[in-house]
Parts: structure tokens; sequence; C-alpha cells
């Protein structure tokens, strides 16, 4: 996978299958969620609810939720 991060860099970050299945599912759901609920088209992989860009203390406390299950 290629993230475009910090420094305006691109980094590559394998994947294993378990993940690329999970981030095909999402993609599928996020998809559905922005067209049932008439959201610009966004590149960011993550967005809240409102379909803006996700902060990153909003991204790490959900993976600290997700970590804590």
């Amino acid at each position: 996978m290629r993230i475009h991060g910090k420094g305006d860099k691109d980094r590559f970050v394998p994947m294993s299958n378990a993940l690329r299945k999970a981030f095909k599912k999402y993609l599928i759901e996020r998809k559905k969620y922005i067209f049932e609920h008439h959201l610009p088209i966004t590149p960011y992989l993550m967005i809240t609810r409102a379909g803006n860009i996700l902060s990153k203390d909003e991204i790490n406390n959900t993976f600290q939720c997700i970590d804590m299950l």
C-alpha cells in the first residue's frame, strides 16, 4: 500500500491478505456511506461522518479503542 504522508512523502507499507480484505470491505462501505449521505468524493481513506478528513488525534483514539478490544 502506498501512503502519502507527512513531509509530502509517499511511503510503501506491506499488507497481509487479511488486511487487504478488510480494506476492500471498508472501501465498499465507505463508498455506500458517501453516496447515501450525499457527501463529496474525497481521496482520504478515513473520514468523519460529515465526510471530512480525520485528525491525527481522531485516528489515534480509534486505534487505541480497537487495541483495547
